[in-house]
């Protein structure tokens, strides 16, 4: 995997300073793409932070059950007009609609207030951390002003040779089976906490992304299957409490996955 070792460091660091992070995926996300999304959303609610996957476009049927967590856009923001109403003595506010054009009255009692003393801003959340999965340029990104992407920390993970190299900190890994699989990697090495039955959303992408494990080009796929599977064996879960990812998921026979990784190799 063709990514700095200090970067898995930075990405434990940036994590832990963020409170509000956009993860956001390409137009019409495929099963791999929104599984590793998926993961990332719930270990890092669990870390307390504020997190929401932005994926524009269809929602495998497979994936349907997770439809709450995800949103096809970017928030919108309030537009607000702010005076001080005390000092200019309001009456009353109201609007009204003028062909197309909606005005927004204000009434001062006995005075004209002063246009310069009246603010228009945006107001809404803004992330201070955004996580790309298999988008290959800032173009791709849609919904957010290029200022604002300029200003926040951007991380960006993808497996396409022609990916841009556009983030912060970049794990982009070209001969990757799937994204899944890189995000695996990626956690183990920055120490990323794991919830109980999250790696089993790895292992449905990865095993997407492979055809089951019948097209596996690189063996990054196999030593993070490995780390799921044993993930999932540490968790110890009792069956009633397995996720509804765990259930759809078979058992991998992880001796079979390193001897099918010799002989690729």
């Amino acid at each position: 995997m063709q990514i700095q070792v200090e970067n898995f460091a930075l990405l434990a660091n940036v994590i832990s300073q963020a409170k509000n992070i956009y993860i956001m995926v390409a137009k019409d996300a495929d099963e791999d793409q929104l599984s590793a999304a998926i993961f990332l959303e719930e270990n890092l609610t669990a870390l307390n932070k504020k997190v929401l996957i932005i994926a524009p476009g269809n929602i495998p049927e497979s994936l349907r059950f997770f439809a709450a967590k995800i949103a096809n856009h970017t928030p919108t923001k309030k537009l607000v007009v702010s005076f001080n109403w005390r000092k200019n003595e309001i009456e009353k506010v109201a609007y009204n609609l003028e062909g197309e054009n909606f005005n927004f009255v204000i009434n001062p009692r006995n005075k004209k207030i002063n246009t310069e003393e009246i603010k228009i801003y945006h107001s809404g959340d803004e992330p201070d951390l955004i996580i790309t999965l298999g988008i290959e340029s800032p173009s791709e990104i849609t919904g957010l002003d290029r200022d604002v992407l300029e200003s926040k920390t951007i991380v960006n993970i993808d497996k396409k040779s022609t990916n841009e190299g556009f983030g912060s900190l970049n794990f982009v890994h070209p001969d990757a089976d799937s994204i899944s699989a890189i995000i695996a990697v990626v956690s183990e090495k920055s120490n990323l906490l794991v919830k109980a039955g999250s790696a089993d959303l790895l292992m449905r992408g990865i095993k997407f992304a492979t055809s089951n494990f019948k097209e596996v080009k690189d063996s990054v796929t196999f030593e993070a299957a490995a780390y799921c599977t044993k993930l999932s064996k540490s968790m110890q879960q009792k069956p009633q409490e397995k996720s509804p990812i765990q259930a759809q998921t078979e058992n991998l026979d992880t001796d079979k996955l390193f001897r099918a990784k010799q002989i690729t190799n």
